[in-house]
């Protein structure tokens, strides 16, 4: 939880918002997969995140004000060795959240066209990795592009749901352990990796998926969306002329 609590308090800027709310961006940003999931699966048995222990608030508050409050604290954690603790240890939360989640929604969820629940585990472990993210932004968070955050809280849903289902033919069914430690690796390297170097892999694949589907991760509209624009823009072009 301190892991989680630093890496979100150290993106929340400080000017121009008062200590209130940085404290409440820290909290929400960091659990918001554990607020979000438990009221969409309408389990009574888990409370959101925060609720559910009370020793989460004090964590987080501890974290936050060393990162905001404390002299040197900021610098000491952003040393490389220090800073690549933490990373992994945010990475090891999310890895665990996404498949604890993706467990609970199948466990929750009755399969209806296929053998197993499908979109439902899939939707629920991408929240659990990055439902803090839009619990403060919304859908706006993704209306220009889709971060990297919720990309791989994404794929390492989908990886999970692959191999724990023996979905595709080839790879073998893992067992939850095995799965977890998989999606764990992936988390982790893709974490640690140089950003240019990440970008680069999976821009390409990506970017092969957006060429044969059309669609982008940037702000592209659709054929649709590009031909109501341009007969609205001759609509009012014609308008203009008979004034």
């Amino acid at each position: 939880m301190t892991n989680v609590s630093i890496i979100v308090a150290n993106a929340v800027p400080k000017l121009k918002s008062s200590w209130a709310y940085d404290f409440f961006f820290t909290l929400v940003g960091g659990f918001g997969g554990g607020i979000l999931n438990p009221v969409l699966l309408c389990m009574d048995k888990h409370f959101p995140f925060p609720m559910g222990s009370d020793i989460v608030i004090p964590v987080v508050f501890t974290a936050w004000y060393c990162i905001h409050y404390v002299p040197y604290y900021y610098d000491l954690v952003k040393v490389p060795a220090i800073n690549n603790i933490v990373l992994i240890g945010f990475e090891c939360v999310r890895a665990f959240l996404i498949q604890t989640w993706a467990l609970r929604a199948t466990s929750h969820i009755k399969p209806s066209y296929f053998s197993f629940a499908v979109f439902g585990p899939l939707f629920c472990g991408t929240i659990a990795g990055c439902g803090g993210f839009f619990c403060l932004l919304g859908p706006e968070g993704i209306m220009k592009m889709v971060p990297w955050p919720v990309q791989s809280a994404f794929l390492a849903s989908l990886f999970h749901l692959i191999l724990t289902n023996g979905v595709i033919n080839g790879i073998p069914k893992q067992n939850h352990a095995d799965a977890h430690t998989l999606i764990l690796f992936f988390l982790i390297t893709t974490r640690l990796i140089p950003i240019k170097t990440r970008n680069f892999i999976f821009n390409k694949i990506f970017g092969f998926i957006s060429y044969v589907t059309r669609l982008s991760n940037d702000i592209k509209p659709s054929p649709l969306k590009m031909e109501l624009h341009n007969v609205n823009n001759n609509g009012s072009k014609k308008k203009k002329k008979k004034q």
